[in-house]
């Protein structure tokens, strides 16, 4: 990142953030609760890609109505899980029997 002139990296430790997000999951399955995000988010994120195409289509800007605002989910729902490992190769042969 450039910011006023000076470089600077930030390094993220790596996690599994699937496994996270699956825990996370089937504890509102077990505890009844509703999952966030809702899928309001990737509804509000195909409605910006849509607009993106029409504007190319038509050479102009698009606009639509504002979508609703939900309160963000609380850092202390953040699960951890460490970052998996590379995964062991199994020796078999190939599904189109091509070699890989």
């Amino acid at each position: 990142m450039v910011a006023g002139g000076k470089k600077s990296k930030r390094k993220f430790a790596k996690r599994n953030q699937f496994a996270a997000e699956i825990i996370y999951f089937s504890d509102c399955i077990l505890e009844n609760r509703t999952p966030e995000p809702s899928g309001l988010e990737g509804l509000a994120d195909v409605r910006v890609v849509r607009a993106l195409y029409e504007s190319a289509r038509s050479g102009r800007a698009v606009s639509f109505p504002p979508f609703p605002r939900k309160k963000k989910p609380s850092i202390v729902r953040e699960i951890h899980r460490p970052a998996h490992g590379k995964p062991k190769t199994v020796n078999s042969q190939s599904p189109t029997r091509e070699s890989a």
